[in-house]
């Protein structure tokens, strides 16, 4: 950690699973890179941005949540993380860049904790396909809506569509 940016937590490490420590404001470019063997990740609340490459490789993460403190996500921020399945992305991200989830070849799931209205706000580079185009992208609702659409909201911690 250099001040408040958590720079690189050693590419290649074999933990399973890691909390990124409160005070930390900024995930750095290429931080998490090539830890094949993370399947867990915690990012608190107070990260405002995901650094270019900062998950690239991590191929055994299966979901991530990311919080509405965090306003930007770098390019490339998740290549290649082929097992993860579904992505929670907090309200406060207002710009997602070229490639961000490029080779996620498994993300099923995109659960946004904001509406329609501002998932479309946001800027989103049109490399990211699978973003854009993902039929199970689910907008949050705390409680059950009585119009038609794709909603999610938790049940036990866990993003479930309604």
């Amino acid at each position: 950690k250099d001040g408040t940016t958590l720079i690189q937590y050693a590419i290649g490490k074999t933990a399973t699973e890691f909390t990124i420590p409160s005070g930390v404001t900024s995930i750095g470019d290429y931080a998490f890179s090539n830890c094949s063997s993370l399947e867990s990740i915690e990012i608190p609340y107070g990260v405002n941005s995901i650094g270019e490459r900062a998950f690239q490789f991590c191929s055994s993460i299966k979901s991530i949540e990311i919080p509405d403190s965090v306003t930007y996500i770098g390019g490339l921020a998740f290549w290649d993380c082929s097992s993860l399945e579904s992505v929670t992305i907090g309200n406060g991200v207002t710009s997602i860049g070229e490639l961000a989830f490029l080779g996620c070849s498994s993300l099923e799931s995109v659960y946004y904790k904001g509406t329609e209205e501002a998932w479309n706000a946001i800027t989103i580079s049109s490399s990211n396909s699978n973003l854009i185009d993902a039929t199970r992208r689910y907008y949050y609702s705390e409680v059950r809506p009585t119009e038609s659409g794709n909603y999610w909201h938790y049940v036990e911690g866990i993003p479930m569509a309604w």
